[in-house]
This record gives structure tokens, sequence and C-alpha cells, in this order.
């Protein structure tokens, strides 16, 4: 098997933003109370949140799959995310000009907009390796033969 395109990589990717960010955006804007001008330029800072963790999870990925330490799987280096996330915080605070109450809900949401590239990257990633490397089918009708039961 080979490894999927880059526009299906892409599509895979965009659909999980999509899927992570949707209900995100409509529950900060909701929870908000903010203007159009506002509610844009949180979205735009959520999308940046959401790529700033999937920037993060894939470096991470990359280093863990080069130098082969199994002690370091799945474990995401903070220092990655610190200073970006840090800029966005502060950017996001200036630009939409919200109470302090409001700020600190909307970092809740740009953080859980970061988690969630995170987690989407390491599924999309992981998805994509196992389907290059493994053939789902072949195993389970393997696995339906050594078990006595019957493929049709």
């Amino acid at each position: 098997m080979s490894l999927p395109g880059n526009e299906d990589l892409a599509d895979h990717f965009l659909s999980a933003k999509e899927r992570d960010l949707g209900p995100l955006v409509r529950e900060s804007e909701e929870s908000l109370d903010l203007d159009y001008e506002q509610a844009v330029g949180l979205e735009a800072f959520l999308d940046r949140a959401w790529f700033s963790g999937t920037h993060a999870c894939h470096a991470q990925m990359l280093t863990q799959a080069r130098e082969r330490n199994p002690d370091d799987f799945g474990k995401l280096d903070v220092r990655l995310l610190e200073a970006e996330f840090k800029a966005l915080m502060d950017e996001s605070a200036e630009t939409l000009n919200l109470t302090i109450a409001e700020t600190m809900n909307m970092w809740d949401f740009l953080g859980r907009a970061c988690v969630a590239g995170i987690q989407s990257c390491r599924a999309e990633l992981t998805a994509m390796l196992f389907e290059a490397t493994s053939d789902v089918g072949e195993e389970a009708l393997c696995w339906l033969e050594g078990r006595g039961g019957t493929a049709t």
C-alpha cells in the first residue's frame, strides 16, 4: 500500500478542522456575545490555535519517528507550543478588546482549539500510517480463518 497523496491528506485535515472548530466557533460566539467583526476575528484566532496544535504535534511525531524512543511516544513537548500560543493569546486579547472575564473565557476556547488540533493531527497521521502499512481486510480474513470463522 502507498501513502495517500498530499491532496488526500489535506482534505482529511481540512475535514478534521471543520469538525473540530465548527461547534467551538458556535459555542464561543454564543458565550462571548461578540459583534460581527469580533466573531470573524475570533474564528481566525481559533483557526490559528488549531493549526498551532497540528504543527506542534506534527513536529513532535516527526522527532519521535526519527529518534524511535518508545518512552517519548505520545508525549508532546509543550515548549513547542509555548511561545506561539502566548503570542496568539496576547494578540487575540489586544485585537478583540474584551473584558477580562471574556478574555479569559476566549483563551479557554483557544486552548480547546489547540488541543483539538493536536488530537486531530495524531489521529490523521496515525490513520495514514496504519493505512499505508497494513491491509485491514486481509488481517480480518486471517483472524477469521484462525478463529475458525468463515469469510465470505
